[in-house]
């Protein structure tokens, strides 16, 4: 069975008017009321099968003139209703078909049961009745063809047959009645097929039973019994990627060569080649850009000049005319956009009267409708009644109604929604009288089932129903929730051209629905009568005419309509939107007229719609073009919003909004997001506030009331995005759980004060320099993996300086303070930080300030490390680096850092580290104070120069050479000292000063001076003269900056550089810091390839780990640059594999990776010993190589005396990855190879793992090691 489909959701009778009291169920297999059931079993090009059961049937008596006879109805189907035969229940199924020959019907009744004594009520017929209030409706009046009830046999003759084969676009459809009950009116006898197996078999089919039917996929799938569904609706257009085109064209021939998605078929008033109508132009731009269509746009006076009315017909020429041309542009003409390649809308623009000459014409030859203009599709000359295209009109006048209805049209789509009232459904009624107690019946129950089934249950329905509440209250209510604004408006009454029971002009004018216009259905009759003679407007003109209030789109009847009509139809269209979701106006229409099953043609062709069939109902609006406020405390953003055209976007005091599905708001160029105290703003996963370049973003809350951003569930969201903004201002903000709180990139002036960023991946990301002041003081950072993050700030543009004063940092696991690539107009100031992992990191950062003031010390306390220093060269003056749990203050790859009256105390491991890193120190003042085990001084490597740290404080007890690190021979030279603390004023003296410290300090300020050229020929004499000294290791990098900023000659620097390198033993540091500036000044060069050829060739034989990890940094970096640049086109997949693999994905990628490589080094501070090649005396596990490493790496370890031993791998969660060796080793040294995968042989992802070292049952040792790919 390949599809089941069931017929009626619930138990109750939607489909006929007069069956809802007192009825009686007369079952045929199954005791309980329900709606038939049909099975699909086999869909071919050969045959479709299916199987139908029919459970039972309802009926109810009535007494006509002394005779008793029986309305009869089966569940969610219909009657028959040729007036005065017998008014039996009919299944109307719609089957697709392959093109073929003929179509045989092979029916088999498989169960049939006979009921006696039942005398079926004859189907009626209807008068019109005019109602007091204007409004007009269809009575039944009683009617019996004697001579069929006289007819001894049943009725229908047939149990089923195909009623009509016909077209909808490129599929063929065959329509099959079946006759569940048959009725013998002279035997009074009832016969119920119960069971049926059907097939439909083809004669020569020439294609697949089912074809592509583009954007009516949705209207196929829901209609047909056996077309499969491919997901696709007509909403695939909706916010299209890229745009259409547009054309006004002359029409001078019957090609209909024309290309074209959607067609605007205008009055002549509306048509001037060489001045088109602005309005007409802004739709059709709309529909170009909002769903990428071709557009065309003709003059009705053109086709109807130039199209044949054919076949020739007195009455309905201008009609035929007018069809004909839409068919041959639906046959010849070229869609791009409809997935079939097949014109989809045609929109008609103009009114029409039944006076002559008819502006835009409707169709007259059923009811005056513009339904026939859809039917495009024939066979040998007759068209079949399926529409093919999606079909409306703007039934306007004159140029200002056209006008209110483009606009609101427009506005509907785009136009941002913040109040979420298209949530709001409203369900009217009229009241049919005392007689009417069954319609009054059916739409209690079918309201009450599209309030409480059909309709999800975010949405809010409303019910207002005059038969319940009287005609004033109705009115009253009616205006009130149309005011409120709704999505849908459903009215089922009696109506008149302009009128409803429970709704007048009156009533309209009342109305003030600005922005929240509605799409209405309006179930009566008249509304829709468009051509009236000496009434203006009809009700459906005037609602979407209107200006600023009313609907965007109207479905109405231009005649009168019957309520059994009236009832399959609302059920139908309700189906298509709620249930087939169908949310195109013109889609859920043409579905809704598709399948009645009853009145079809007055359902199809009465029913009009007036509004553009392209139309999305479901819009969530994205725009704000003109100054707009805001408030309340409920407002949801369910898409993104684009703040344009220099409007203010206000969000009032108080106001609590919701981003929701990832929607965002961006403030365009001109623009400006301005919000108020008190405002708490909840965003979803991939929602934030993106600022574009000029665009303002202004945030200023109380102290009292802050204004709020922060993740509405679990998953945080992205964060606030000043790109290049022109005016920002944050200020008592708290922003809570972002990726990024707040994104400064390029951002002019503005404040960021007294906020509070709490649980984000990054609390602040500060990128760029632009002129101005930018101040970050007096905030909050707690528990963010990074408390601010500083890239390429402080560069020396003239009047830009960027301070970070008097913020307090509490982190988690990651940095307090970030500075990357950063320059000498950045101030660090007077900040609290505590409790991250680095306390301050500094990287690739030449000149800046890390400066405190002599009377409120800048605290850096309880991190693992104070400050982290990494081929930077800054100033950092007046701060407490206190009780971290590492180190203190951490110099790394050519950092030379000015360290000058500071506090230095109590810091794990050392107060001081160095590796390939050297401060300057000498006459600093600094207290450094070491009261517990551990070294006031570390250093990495032993071939350094020597660190003059005289004149400092070292506590109250002299400075032990046991406290440094190599010990016995101290490289860090502290006599004489500070014999008192240097806080809070300085405790010692200052020592004479050797010949190369005053010709470094001359340079020094000739540095600062901005005097770069005079600077770099003072040390490059200090280099040179003085080589073996202090002061010419820290003159290397000093030498290199002044070159840069003096614009010098790179390429002889470089020379320079290599032959320092080349001219000293190649392992110690002068040589290292000299091989890497040499290779900085191909960077700046831009021979990016030549440097990162380079740094490969030290990969493959670093001089030793520090080497290898501050390479790989460097290569980082390097890659970081290059992307950055834009000047340099270096192909990534070319360069070698060492390189390629540690290519970061921004510089947010390269902090994680660089950290993760500082982590490895500073985690195991002793210097790792090769191993031995004699035995060893006890177990040893030593580190791996190479570490990081990609794809492989050497563990060793030692043992004794022979041992059981086993070696395993470990993840940062505990559990085994891999176990390497479980065996019996004789004593001695034993390596074995990791190849980075799992036991099961599968590669495992990049990070940190441990290696564990068993022996004999017993851990010994566990080292961690890094897999980068």
């Amino acid at each position: 069975m390949l599809q089941r489909i069931l017929l009626a959701l619930i138990i109750v009778i939607f489909a006929i008017n007069y069956i809802y009291a007192e009825e009686s169920w007369l079952d045929f297999t199954n005791i309980t009321p329900e709606a038939p059931t049909i099975d699909l079993n086999n869909s071919t090009t050969q045959n479709v099968a299916f199987q139908v059961e029919v459970p039972g049937m309802n009926f109810k008596e009535v007494v006509e003139s002394g005779t008793i006879y029986q309305r009869a109805n089966i569940p969610d189907w219909v009657v028959l209703n040729e007036t005065g035969k017998p008014e039996l229940p009919v299944i109307r199924q719609l089957i697709a078909i392959p093109e073929c020959d003929d179509v045989n019907l092979s029916i088999n009744v498989t169960n049939d049961m006979y009921f006696d004594n039942y005398y079926i009520y004859p189907a009626p017929d209807y008068e019109q009745i005019q109602n007091p209030d204007q409004t007009v409706y269809m009575a039944e009046v009683f009617a019996k063809d004697e001579t069929a009830y006289n007819i001894n046999q049943f009725f229908p003759e047939v149990t089923a047959e195909i009623k009509e084969i016909g077209y909808l676009r490129e599929q063929k459809i065959a329509e099959v009645w079946i006759y569940p009950v048959q009725f013998n009116p002279v035997t009074q006898q009832l016969k119920a097929n119960t069971n049926y197996e059907i097939e439909l078999s083809f004669d020569n089919p020439i294609s697949d039973v089912n074809l592509n039917t583009g954007i009516f996929n949705n209207v196929s799938s829901s209609s047909l019994l056996n077309y499969v569904s491919s997901g696709i609706s007509a909403s695939v257009n909706v916010r299209a990627e890229t745009s259409g085109n547009v054309e006004w064209l002359i029409i001078d021939d019957t090609s209909g060569l024309i290309t074209a998605d959607y067609i605007i078929i205008t009055a002549d008033e509306f048509f001037d080649i060489n001045n088109h109508n602005p309005d007409i132009e802004a739709l059709a731009n709309h529909r170009a850009a909002y769903n990428g269509f071709d557009v065309a746009i003709v003059n009705v006076e053109d086709v109807m000049n130039v199209y044949p009315g054919d076949p020739p017909h007195p009455d309905y020429d201008n009609e035929q005319k007018i069809r004909n041309f839409v068919k041959s542009v639906y046959e010849n003409g070229t869609a791009n956009h409809t997935l079939d390649g097949k014109l989809a809308y045609v929109l008609l623009i103009g009114d029409t009267k039944e006076e002559e000459p008819e502006p835009m014409p409707t169709s007259y030859e059923v009811f005056p409708s513009d339904y026939y203009y859809s039917c495009v599709t024939e066979s040998n000359g007759i068209y079949d009644d399926l529409g093919d295209l999606y079909l409306g009109r703007l039934c306007t006048g004159d140029v200002t109604e056209l006008h209110n209805i483009v606009e609101k049209t427009i506005s509907y789509e785009t136009e941002a929604d913040f109040y979420d009232w298209k949530k709001n459904i409203l369900l009217t009624a009229g009241d049919f009288g005392p007689q009417g107690g069954n319609v009054h019946n059916y739409l209690t129950n079918y309201f009450n089932y599209l309030d409480n089934e059909l309709i999800q249950d975010s949405y809010n329905v409303t019910q207002v129903k005059q038969y319940e509440i009287g005609h004033a209250a109705a009115q009253a209510a009616n205006v009130e929730n149309m005011n409120n604004g709704d999505l849908i408006a459903n009215y089922f009454g009696h109506g008149g051209v302009t009128v409803w029971q429970s709704f007048t002009p009156t009533q309209f004018n009342q109305l003030t629905n600005e922005d929240k216009q509605m799409f209405v259905i309006s179930l009566g009759c008249n509304t829709g009568y468009l051509d009236h003679n000496y009434l203006e407007n009809c009700m459906g003109e005037y609602f979407t005419n209107a200006i600023d209030k009313g609907a965007i789109g109207f479905l109405g009847a231009t005649r009168l309509t019957g309520v059994p009509g009236n009832s399959n139809f609302m059920e139908k269209l309700h189906e298509a939107f709620w249930q087939n979701m169908s949310f195109i106006g013109g889609e859920f229409v043409l579905e809704g007229k598709i399948n009645c099953s009853l009145y079809e043609d007055e359902s199809r062709y009465k029913y009009i719609y007036f509004g553009d069939p392209a139309i999305n109902l479901m819009a969530e609006g994205y725009l704000v073009t003109e100054n707009t406020e805001i408030s309340g405390d409920d407002l949801v953003l369910n898409s993104t919003v684009y703040v344009t055209n220099n409007a203010t976007l206000t969000i009032g005091e108080n106001s609590v909004i919701y981003l929701q599905n990832g929607s965002k708001i961006v403030v365009e160029e001109g623009a400006t997001l301005f919000i108020n105290p008190g405002v708490s703003i909840y965003c979803s996963e991939g929602s934030k506030i993106k600022v574009e370049e000029g665009g303002s973003f202004i945030a200023i809350g109380t102290e009292s009331d802050p204004i709020l951003f922060a993740s509405s569930g679990e998953e945080p969201w992205v964060g606030i995005e000043l790109w290049e903004a022109e005016e920002s201002h944050i200020c008592y903000c708290q922003i809570e759980n972002a990726e990024t709180g707040v994104l400064l990139w390029y951002a002019n002036n503005g404040t960021f004060m007294n906020n509070e960023i709490n649980n984000c991946n990054i609390g602040l990301l500060a990128k760029g320099d632009v002129y101005g002041s930018r101040d970050i003081e007096l905030n909050d950072f707690n528990n963010n993996q990074t408390g601010i993050f500083l890239h390429h700030i402080g560069s020396q543009l003239p009047n830009t300086q960027f301070y970070v004063d008097h913020n307090t940092i509490v982190g988690d696991e990651g940095d307090g303070i970030y500075v990357n690539n950063c320059g000498s107009e950045l101030y660090i100031g007077d900040n609290i930080i505590t409790n991250n992992k680095y306390g301050i990191s500094v990287e690739y950062s030449d000149g800046c300030k890390l400066w405190g003031s002599d009377s409120d010390y800048y605290l850096i306390e309880a991190n693992n490390i104070g400050v982290c220093f990494f081929q930077s060269t800054v100033d950092m003056e007046d701060l407490t680096i206190l009780n971290n749990e590492d180190y203190g203050l951490v110099f790394l790859s050519d950092s030379h850092p000015t360290i000058d009256s500071n506090r230095i105390i109590n810091n794990g491991t050392a107060e001081l580290y160095c590796n390939y890193g050297h401060p300057v120190m000498a006459d600093g003042h600094n207290d450094i104070v070491h009261t517990s085990a551990g070294y006031l001084g570390y250093l990495y490597r032993d071939d350094v120069r020597n660190i003059n740290c005289c004149f400092n404080w070292w506590g109250s007890d002299p400075p032990d050479s046991e406290k440094f690190y190599p010990t016995g021979n101290s490289y860090f030279i502290y006599d004489p000292w500070d014999e008192s603390s240097n806080h809070p004023l300085p405790g010692g003296g200052i020592g004479e000063d050797s010949d190369a410290r005053i010709a470094y300090n001359s340079a020094l300020e000739a540095e600062g001076n901005e005097d770069y050229s005079s600077a770099a020929v003072m040390y490059n004499d200090i280099i040179n003269t003085y080589p073996l000294s202090e002061e010419a290791l820290l003159s290397l990098r000093r030498l290199f900056i002044c070159e840069k900023n003096a614009y010098g000659n790179m390429y002889n620097l470089k020379i320079f550089y290599e032959e320092l390198a080349n001219n000293c033993p190649e392992d110690t540091v002068f040589c290292l810091l000299s091989r890497n500036l040499a290779i900085d000044c191909d960077k700046e060069n831009e021979l990016y390839e030549d440097a990162l050829l380079q740094y490969s060739d030290i990969l493959e034989s670093p001089i030793d780990e520090a080497d290898s990890i501050f390479t790989q940094i460097n290569i980082m970096n390097t890659l970081l640059e290059l992307e950055g640049s834009g000047r340099n086109t270096v192909c990534i997949e070319n360069l070698p594999e060492n390189i390629r693999r540690l290519n970061p994905a921004d510089v947010q990628d390269f902090q994680i990776k660089s950290k993760n490589l500082l982590d490895y080094l500073l985690g195991e501070p002793e210097p790792e010993e090769e191993p031995s090649d004699t035995f060893p005396a006890c177990v040893s596990l030593h580190r791996n190589y190479p570490n990081p490493f990609n794809p492989t790496t050497t563990i060793s370890f030692s043992i004794p005396e022979e041992s059981k031993v086993d070696l395993s791998i470990y993840n940062i969660k505990g559990q085994k990855v891999r176990n390497l060796v479980s065996d019996d080793f004789k004593k001695g040294i034993h390596s074995v190879i990791w190849n980075g995968v799992d036991e099961s042989g599968k590669s495992i992802a990049s990070g940190v793992y441990f290696y564990k070292l068993n022996v004999n049952g017993i851990t010994k040792q566990i080292h961690k090691c890094i897999l980068m790919k």
